[in-house]
């Protein structure tokens, strides 16, 4: 009695930990996701030479950490197929 007490106990904290790591790594995609659109913007409004150049590496940088937060996500256990669709991204 004692011993599913506690097992239930520790299913539960697994799953709410496991809960709060999806959780977490999809606010991180969602974040890359406005770091790219607000980056993309940024280079539609830029006219100087520099600025142009600063914001062909930041796009490329925020592209990886995006598509790198997505390689976790879909190597996870999470595997929500509909992250894919949610976080569409226009240039």
């Amino acid at each position: 009695m004692i011993k599913q007490f506690s097992d239930k106990i520790d299913s539960y904290l697994k799953e709410k930990k496991h809960k709060e790591e999806q959780e977490k790594l999809l606010s991180l995609i969602t974040a890359a996701k406005n770091e790219m659109q607000s980056i993309a913007l940024g280079f539609n409004e830029v006219h100087d030479h520099d600025l142009t150049e600063y914001y062909i590496y930041q796009k490329r940088a925020a592209e990886l950490k995006y598509m790198h937060l997505l390689k976790l996500y879909r190597e996870s256990e999470f595997q929500n197929p509909n992250i894919f669709l949610e976080t569409k991204i226009t240039s």
